[in-house]
Parts: structure tokens; sequence; C-alpha cells
């Protein structure tokens, strides 16, 4: 306790310091989360605990949410030194680690951190869509900490540099359901916490008929059961006799043996569903005379000619007095004559939103672009981080507690452009705070260029080795991308609207995938692939710049994918030579339009 403390004191001063508005001081709530996650550590693995896990945690807790890199080598030299530890040790665990990821069944081991697996839901298929680089594998190691010790996360960091994909390849690691929740200034608190909606129930009948029968054929003989089925969909046809087609469904349903219904997780989830659906219906039904209406006798059908009924005079009296006539108008508007003509019947529930569902689901839910949304929907979010539940205002005023293995996640982007504000310390202060900078190491570049271009991910053991010429491309265009990048730092290149022009890791996949299905098209092989990589680079790289920037990106795709100098006599690419022919394509430019 003595060197949390330590720590925070010293981060709390060099803080104060610097007097900067979005910076994030230490409170008593970040010495909270270092102690319990160190008591944790110590319990799960006591043989692995060491001064240097214990600076990792102190880390992730008290440096990671800094974006400038000055402040966060200061602030891993204070840390160090709390744990009796060199600076260098900091700087390298915080930078050169690389976390293995291991699947052990009903735990995913990332690094220093363990996850339960969701196995009540159906494993998620799929093979894996995010390149597991050093810098990867590091900042799922982090998120995971957070989830395992119950903590919500915040993930800052410019667009395009992961964010999302990385909690999306969490997701499926853990086998969890990830709901993306995209927020905005015209986002409304009903859409995260619910409100009461209209409820027709000529909408939702045929609907509950539909998944019935599906469900119903699944275990039972259609054939053997075609009378029954018959009577249910004429039933549903006619709102009069919706009433008798939901007596039927739960007849139905209490007459099926329980083995049938609860055959597998997935029969008795659905069957579940479709009660609730159904008694849900049953509690909406207008209040109209049903009885003729009989349950057993199914092969009744309605008559074929009904006696007409008599008109309704109107009363003449009522257009001699004024008071009787606005009296007749309001009642009018009340009963809604127009949908009561339309044979429509609408209620109105109160049906969750997003946000309440993944509560009591136990859900993973991402917030997007949190710093966006209006203030009263960030209001409600306190309450939620504080207490893990959420007061709903439904007809019982229900307090809805999260279920086991929710966690709340949040994305922003920094709010140094126009339009984007800083997120309140209210929210910040409550949750933990990683800034996510984009990739610069050579090699994790490399890595992902391989599990993009060729489909392979190098970090698996069992994955297929590359040739040397696709080892050098890789190295290739991971210099391409650093150069690129060391233009639009230097201000050397504007895009269109005249300010500096910012390439992320996805203009860099943009340009993969582009040369991926181009290179599908090409004759030699030997060619094609630099040729796929520098077509690639002009669509990704140059395309979104004004034409007097583009000769830079250009001259930069030519020297480290065409291997041309300024030197070369050849100093541009020559038309696309690929599988083409002039009935299928056009030659426009150096390139191949479908014809």
């Amino acid at each position: 306790m003595p060197r949390v403390l330590r720590a925070i004191s010293g981060v709390s001063a060099k803080i104060l310091r610097r007097g900067r508005s979005l910076d994030r001081e230490p409170t008593l709530r970040e010495a909270v989360r270092i102690c319990q996650r160190l008591v944790r550590a110590r319990t799960d693995a006591p043989q692995d605990f060491s001064p240097e896990l214990a600076l990792l945690e102190t880390l992730d807790t008290l440096v990671l949410w800094a974006s400038d890199e000055g402040l966060r080598r200061d602030l891993i030299a204070i840390c160090s030194e709390a744990w009796s530890l060199p600076v260098q040790v900091g700087l390298v665990l915080m930078s050169e680690r690389s976390p293995p990821v291991s699947d052990l069944g009903d735990v995913v081991q990332i690094g220093r951190s363990r996850i339960q697996r969701n196995l009540k839901q159906r494993v998620v298929a799929g093979s894996r869509k995010l390149a597991m680089t050093k810098h990867t594998a590091r900042t799922l190691e982090r998120i995971a900490g957070c989830v395992s010790v119950g903590e919500s996360v915040l993930l800052n960091g410019e667009t395009g540099t992961g964010k999302t994909a990385t909690l999306q390849e969490l997701a499926r690691l853990a086998n969890k359901k990830l709901v993306v929740v995209n927020m905005s200034r015209q986002s409304d608190i009903g859409d995260l916490i619910g409100g009461f909606r209209p409820f027709e129930i000529a909408a939702v009948l045929p609907v509950l008929v539909k998944r019935f029968e599906e469900a119903f054929c699944k275990h039972l003989s259609r054939k053997k059961n075609a009378r029954f089925l018959d009577a249910l969909h004429k039933s549903a046809r006619s709102l009069k006799q919706c009433g008798r087609a939901l007596r039927l469904i739960r007849g139905a349903i209490q007459a099926m043996p329980a083995t049938v219904r609860s055959s597998n997780s997935d029969a008795a989830l659905e069957w579940s569903r479709i009660s609730k659906l159904a008694a849900k219906l049953e509690k909406l039904m207008p209040r109209m005379d049903t009885s003729s209406v009989s349950d057993t006798k199914l092969e009744e059908e309605p008559e074929a000619n009904p006696p007409p009924r008599k008109r309704q005079r109107s009363n003449p009296q009522i257009g001699k007095d004024a008071a009787s006539v606005e009296q007749a108008r309001r009642a009018a508007i009340t009963d809604f004559p127009d949908e009561k003509k339309k044979g429509r019947h609408i209620s109105f529930e109160y049906l969750d939103g997003v946000l309440v569902s993944a509560l009591r689901a136990g859900d993973w839910v991402l917030l997007d672009e949190i710093n966006l949304a209006p203030v009263e929907v960030l209001d409600h979010l306190v309450s939620l981080l504080d207490h893990r539940s959420l007061t709903i205002p439904n007809e019982e005023g229900e307090t809805v507690h999260a279920a086991e293995g929710f966690t709340l996640f949040a994305a922003m982007n920094p709010p140094t452009d126009f339009g984007k504000r800083p997120l309140a310390k209210e929210i910040r202060s409550r949750v933990a705070e990683f800034f996510i900078e984009d990739i610069e190491n050579k090699d994790d570049i490399a890595l992902l260029v391989s599990h993009r271009l060729f489909g392979v991910d190098v970090s698996e053991k069992h994955a297929r080795r590359l040739s040397t010429s696709e080892t050098r491309l890789a190295q290739d265009i991971a210099e391409f991308y650093l150069a690129v990048r060391g233009l639009t730092k230097d201000g050397t290149i504007d895009d269109a609207s005249g300010k500096c022009a910012r390439f992320s890791l996805r203009t860099l996949s943009i340009m993969l995938s582009h040369a991926a299905n181009l290179y599908k098209h090409m004759t030699s092989s030997a060619q094609g692939e630099r040729r796929a990589a520098f077509e690639g680079a002009l669509l990704a790289f140059s395309t979104p710049l004004p034409r007097s920037a583009r000769h830079f990106v250009e001259k930069l795709a030519l020297q480290h994918l065409m291997h041309q100098t300024h030197r070369s006599k050849k100093r541009t690419a020559g038309p696309f030579q690929g599988n083409a022919t002039s009935e299928r394509f056009i030659l426009v430019h150096r390139r191949w339009i479908p014809n």
C-alpha cells in the first residue's frame, strides 16, 4: 500500500504542475483499483507475483490514459521508482512485451489476464480477423484485465487505430455478444434505457405464428398436424379471432411434452421466447366478445354468408348544440375512429433499450463516440458505473441489475478537432482509460501486412511460412507506410480541405484489401504481387489527396514497392497486365475497368 500511495502522489504532483485541462488526475478510486488488481493477482497465481507484475498493474491504472509521449515517459519513471525498479524496465514492459494468447477451453489466457469464456451460447464461428501483433496483444491483455475485475473501459484514440476491432476480437475470443451503439448529439436516452412504444397486435401476431410454426415443425410432424396448423393460420388472419389463435398456441405449448420443448438449450430458449410473446399479446388483447370461438373444435369456420348488420343512424340532435358537437369531436379524436375502421388495435408497452437488454442478458456494450452524447444520457451512465444497475421508467419503476458477465465499453476520438468535446470528468474518473496509439513498429506492421495480404498469421504456431519474396514485400510495404506517415507528421502533404493529411491502419487495410483482390487477376505471380500492392497504395493513399500532393505518394510507392528510384529511366508503371480481355474490361489510365 505505501508503494501504491507513493506512485499516486508522484503522478498527481506531475499532473498538477502541468496544469492541462485534459489531463486525468488520480483519485482514491485509482488507489482502490490498483489494490484490487494486486490482491487478485496474488490470489490467482501467488508464484507469479513479482514487482514487475505490480508495476504493470500500476501503469495500466495511472499512465496509459496519457496521449503525450513525453508525459507518458515521465509517469512511467515515477511509477517505476515507486516500485524500486529501473526506468528502462518500465519502458520495456510498456512497448516490447508480446503477451501470448491461449485458449484453455472455458478460460482465455492473455498474458497475465484471464477471462471466462461464455459457454451458454453457441460458439462464434470464424477464424481470427485481427492480426495478433505485439501492440494488439498488449491492448487485449489490458482490456481483459479490466473485464476480469469488473471495470468499465474507455478507449481513446484517433480514427482507424483499431479500437472497435480490438474489442470485437476480444468478444470473439470470449464468445461474448458485443452490442455496438453509435452515439451522437441526437442520441436519446430512450434508445439506451427504453420507453413506451406502440405495440400493434395485428402486426405482431403473424410474426408470433410464424415463429411458433417453425419451432413446432422441428419436433412434430407437419403432415399429421395439418388441420391444427390450418386452423391456427385462419384464426391469425382475422383480428376478431386473434384470441382463438393465442389460445391454440398456449394449448399446444402446454400439451407438448417437456422433453420436446427442452431437447436442447436453443430449443428451450426459443419456446420460452414464444411463450412470453404470446402472454404479452394476451395482456394487450382488446376487450371484445370471443365467447363464440371454440378452443377445441378446430374444424369450425365462420359462416359463409353472415347476416348483414343494420346500419346505425347518426344522432340528429348532436348538431343542435355547439357543446355537444365539440364533445363529439373530442370523443372521436380519443377513440381513433380511423384506426378502428381499419381494424387496428394499438396498445403502448414499455420496451427495453439496447443497454437495458444487454444488462439483463449479460452482454457487452460498446458506446462509440461517447463524448458526443448529450448530458442527460451521460448522467444515467453515472448510476450504472457506480452501482451496476439502472432504474427504468416503466410501470413498476423497476431497477435492473447487471447480469453476470456484463461489461460496458466506450470509445472516443481525442477532443482536438472541431466539433469534438472532452468527456465529462464524472465519467472518466469511473472507468479505466487507455489511449490507443498508432502502430509504429515496423515488425508489427509487416505482420499485419502478411495477415491481410497473404492470409498468413505468422504469430500462430501452425501457420505456413512466407516465401522470401512475400517476406520482402511485407517489409517494403511497412517501410512505405512509415514513410508516408512521416510526410504527414512534418506537414509535407495536406488533404483536400487544406489540413494536414492523416493516414492510419484503416488506410493501410484498404490498400491491402484492394491489392489482395487485384492479385487474383494477375497473370504473372512474380511481378503481380508488387504491382497489386502499388495499385492498392495509389488507391488508398493517393486518391484522397489533391493533385498537387499525389506525386509525393506515387514517388514513395515507386521507390519502396516497385524498386524504382529517381535515377531509373522508367519513372512510372505501365498498364496493368492481368488476365483481362477487351470484351470484359476497358483500359482507362493504366487501369482495367469492367465493361
